[in-house]
């Protein structure tokens, strides 16, 4: 019978790359085009912009006078991937970090039979042959040894039994020299609560953030969703980014006039004059669909899997 698939440590898997991608797709959004063009009069024609478009262009424009606003691009694209490495730091956590993730993992590998004739090393160094079936006897097993009364002369009694008290105080001396000393091992949950006490313990502003991540465990997941669509919204509202979109546009919406006088004038034409919205664009929903998808998979994981 097959397990759910919660029980399945690919399922965690499969959600920390559904969100790996979405952190992805919202990083390479800004360099790629938002919006893109096609003009088909003699010859096919195609342009775009992007937010970096914008960035770059605002930057350039300084050598004309300095200007506060024009920094705004350049401050919200700092912030939005400041908000990416957060958002992709959750990812990695929740689930390829994730304890259940791990545990379901090692329960799969334990199910595993070992094969015959495999080799496993023991504490001390030595190989054994594990689960072999055709072998009756166990590696290791020491063989019976049968001891023949040796009869000793009165006269060597005592030379004999300080002998045989220096062999077993060397015998145990060695014995105690060979045997290793037993160390304590940390477990896994008491390095987990060190490591958390150490977050817990950091100043500045990491130290905020890992005490408010402690504290709010799901809103600090939701609040950088919200906060990279609103990035995104300011960048597309930019005064750069408004007139970058107007000379990119400017001559598709002559043509698409001109075009529209020939329709009027019931003349067919054959020129083309589009504007697209761009792959960019489509990456930041594609994006944060995935990394709110991702989000929610890992809460219906964790809920299930709780014991």
């Amino acid at each position: 019978m097959n397990e759910p698939f919660y029980k399945n440590s690919k399922s965690y898997l499969i959600c920390g790359l559904i969100g790996l991608v979405g952190v992805i797709y919202l990083g390479l959004a800004i360099f790629i085009n938002s919006v893109s063009t096609v003009i088909d009069i003699d010859e096919r024609n195609t342009d775009g912009m992007s937010v970096y478009d914008s960035i770059v262009g605002a930057l350039k424009d300084l050598k004309y006078g300095f200007k506060i606003s024009r920094f705004f691009p350049l401050l919200l694209a700092i912030a939005l991937f400041v908000v990416l490495i957060i958002m992709l730091y959750f990812v990695i956590k929740d689930n390829f970090l994730n304890e259940n993730f791990h545990r379901l993992d090692k329960l799969a590998s334990e199910e595993k039979p070992i094969p015959k004739g495999t080799v496993v090393s023991t504490v001390f160094g030595e190989e054994e042959d594990a689960i072999l079936a055709d072998i009756t006897g166990k590696p290791g097993d020491v063989a019976e040894k049968h001891e023949e009364p040796v009869e000793k002369s009165e006269g060597s009694a005592e030379t004999a039994d300080g002998a045989v008290d220096k062999e077993t105080a060397s015998e145990d001396k060695d014995e105690l020299e060979d045997k290793p000393f037993e160390i304590k091992e940390v477990t896994p949950e008491q390095k987990k609560a060190m490591a958390r006490r150490r977050r817990l313990q950091m100043g500045g502003p990491i130290g905020v953030f890992f005490r408010f991540e402690d504290r709010h465990r799901y809103l600090a997941r939701i609040i950088p969703g919200i906060l990279v669509v609103l990035i995104y919204i300011g960048l597309y509202h930019t005064r750069e980014y408004k007139e970058a979109y107007n000379a990119t546009t400017e001559l598709v919406s002559s043509w698409q006039s001109i075009i529209t006088q020939y329709k009027m004038m019931n003349m067919e034409t054959d020129m083309v004059a589009e504007i697209h919205t761009g792959f960019g664009l489509l990456m930041v929903i594609a994006g944060v669909i995935f990394y709110f998808g991702a989000f929610c998979f890992n809460f219906v994981l964790d809920t299930l899997n709780e014991d």
